[in-house]
């Protein structure tokens, strides 16, 4: 070990800790404030911020479903006249079916009345039988008709459940069906009257 008046020993003064000043504490409470003020308005400008994003996100958001909601109206809207629409043929094609009835029924007792007072000749054996497969015919058709109509209120009363553009295809095959049996009436009413 060196001695003391060793020159090559190195002098470490004792440590002291000093008090810190009045003056140093007072600084170090501004720093101290200071910087918690900053943090907290970061903080606070972050927190404004978030919520004014997340405010313009649930008004976005409330647009798409507020316009989502005006489509569906619309097609609610759409369906309700394609139903309120089918209804009404169908009522239509109800008279329309109660007439070829009232109709049917004359040309059948007509049928009757002619075929009491052709029975005897042979020829009109041929006719009578024609005009019943045709009567036949035509109620078969208009029963089809009816039974389309009905099967289309049971689609557009549960609309939801189907596909639009699948509807609409079975309202068209079942007005087609149903104008093929009205010609079909036509027709029948027509050679009647014509015999």
């Amino acid at each position: 070990m060196a001695g003391m008046g060793d020159p090559n020993e190195i002098f470490v003064p004792p440590y002291v800790v000093t008090p810190p000043r009045r003056r140093d504490r007072a600084r170090t409470a501004w720093i101290v404030t200071t910087s918690l003020l900053v943090l907290a308005l970061g903080a606070s400008s972050a927190a404004y911020v978030y919520s004014n994003n997340a405010a313009r996100q649930w008004q976005v958001r409330a647009e798409q479903v507020s316009a989502e909601l005006a489509d569906m109206t619309a097609q609610r809207r759409q369906v309700q006249g394609l139903l309120d629409a089918s209804q009404t043929a169908l009522a239509g094609t109800k008279s329309a079916l109660g007439e070829v009835t009232e109709e049917y029924n004359d040309a059948a007792k007509r049928i009757r009345d002619l075929a009491d007072e052709k029975a005897r000749a042979a020829d009109t054996v041929g006719v009578l039988g024609s005009a019943v497969d045709r009567s036949r015919n035509v109620a078969v058709q208009l029963d089809q008709c009816v039974a389309g109509l009905q099967e289309l209120q049971d689609y557009l009363i549960d609309i939801d459940s189907y596909d639009i553009s699948v509807v609409l295809g079975v309202a068209e095959e079942i007005n087609r069906g149903c104008d093929q049996a009205q010609a079909a009436s036509d027709a029948f009413v027509t050679w009647l009257e014509g015999d």
